[in-house]
């Protein structure tokens, strides 16, 4: 990726919720977290905390699942940095689904 159009863009906090697959061991998830907070650290992101806030029962089935781990991920970054992680969210099998925000 281009450094100059990543340092163009404004710089925002940004909240990432998403859901796993419940079917995953405790390794597995803390595995997959570690990967998406090193590819926003590769990429420039800073203050990368997250929390895994357990399994929880969804109000729908998704993918034939009725329940789901959440995971929440906030970071401070720009617009390309949350880009590069949905894609890579949307690659992974194990997410169910996600949502970032700005704050």
């Amino acid at each position: 990726m281009n450094k100059s159009k990543i340092l163009n863009t404004p710089i925002r906090s940004y909240e990432t919720i998403y859901v796993v697959r419940p079917d995953l061991n405790d390794f597995s998830i803390m595995e997959m977290t570690r990967s998406f907070e090193k590819i926003l650290f590769d990429i420039g992101g800073k203050k990368i905390f997250s929390y895994n806030q357990g399994r929880r029962r969804l109000t729908y089935k998704i993918k034939d699942w009725q329940d789901g781990v959440y995971i929440n991920l906030n970071f401070v970054g720009n617009g390309s940095l949350v880009k590069k992680l949905e894609q890579e969210l949307n690659i992974n099998e194990q997410v169910l689904r996600f949502l970032t925000t700005s704050f």
